[in-house]
């Protein structure tokens, strides 16, 4: 006997802000990590497009922040 567990759209959207929230923090904290290992603003950008899969423009965003 299965139980199915049906979950709201209000749900659903909680936990795909949770995911990006926590992404967003390991984001921020490899940038931050970085920093701290003397990385220039160039070499950070690279790893995290490189980790992350994003474009050099969205990772500027962070690098701004």
């Amino acid at each position: 006997d299965m139980t199915v567990a049906q979950f709201s759209r209000d749900d659903i959207l909680l936990y795909g802000a949770r995911e990006e929230a926590r992404e967003e923090g390991r984001i921020l904290g490899t940038i931050d990590t970085l920093r701290q290992l003397d990385f220039n603003d160039e070499q950070i950008v690279q790893h995290i497009m490189k980790q992350f899969g994003l474009s050099e423009e969205e990772v500027n965003k962070y690098i701004c922040l």
